[in-house]
């Protein structure tokens, strides 16, 4: 729904701007330097559809009487726009309609997975015998609005700044807006083994062994910082960006980038 974001005095991070003096304590307002900002561009209706794509393929290929061999192909795909949660009040207050809210930066949550699973059925000798195993890659993309973390205790501190006469600088706080992102990357490998006896033996036994490998890659971005960063020529009014310590290293991986808030000031 089409709504601004008004900062306001009783924002509990408000202070961090040291408006209209150092050490405002609970007398501290809002720099005229933070205009309102508004989501016109992307404000509309039916905000949250979700699309699911899939396919499932099997084929079994009977070897001979004692032997079979069959594979199963999964596939899907989930799109879902926008957000699953409604809003009683708009980001400045005022109320919403039932199944409205109020975001300033697109969002969406993509969800895909391919498996590959197989079973093998045979005999060795007398011995029944089945072999199972499966393959699973499943990846996760997902960014969500964050600009009501402006109105939290700490989040100013992220994005407002205190007057600093020495370096020219007046009560500053930057947008608002702001979003987080998260993105995954999983597998799934499992196999398991499995012989027994036939079912009409007076002693029946089961003899098997299982094995399996999950491996999760996680990144998580919250993007709620918007001072400048800090730079060899930007020392006051910024703050430095969280990065690698000096002298080691990290590994990025290639699925893993970061999004731009898109609202408008």
């Amino acid at each position: 729904m089409a709504s601004t974001f008004t900062r306001k005095a009783s924002d509990l991070g408000i202070h961090y701007a040291n408006y209209p003096a150092y050490g405002c304590g609970d007398a501290c307002a809002v720099p005229p330097s933070a205009v309102p900002i508004n989501n016109d561009k992307i404000a509309r209706r039916a905000i949250n559809p979700v699309t699911y794509k899939g396919a499932r393929l099997s084929a079994l290929w009977q070897i001979n009487d004692d032997w079979s061999a069959l594979i199963t192909q999964s596939y899907q795909d989930m799109d879902a726009q926008g957000v699953f949660y409604q809003m009683p009040k708009s980001s400045d207050g005022d109320p919403l309609p039932p199944r409205s809210v109020t975001l300033f930066n697109d969002s969406y949550s993509k969800d895909k997975f391919e498996n590959t699973a197989w079973t093998i059925n045979g005999k060795f000798g007398p011995l029944k015998a089945v072999y199972t195993g499966a393959y699973l890659i499943r990846k996760i993309e997902a960014i969500q609005d964050y600009t009501n973390y402006a109105r939290g205790k700490y989040a100013d501190y992220y994005q407002c700044h205190g007057a600093e006469p020495a370096n020219g600088l007046d009560s500053t706080c930057f947008s608002p807006s702001t979003v987080w992102n998260e993105y995954e990357h999983n597998s799934h490998q499992s196999h398991e083994i499995r012989l027994s006896t036939p079912d009409d033996w007076r002693l029946r036994g089961i003899l098997g062994g299982f094995w399996e490998k999950v491996e999760i890659q996680d990144r998580l971005n919250w993007l709620y910082k918007t001072l400048p960063a800090c730079t060899d020529t930007v020392t006051a009014g910024c703050l430095t960006n969280v990065g690698v310590a000096p002298g080691s290293t990290v590994t990025i991986r290639p699925y893993a980038t970061t999004a731009s808030p898109s609202s408008t000031m």
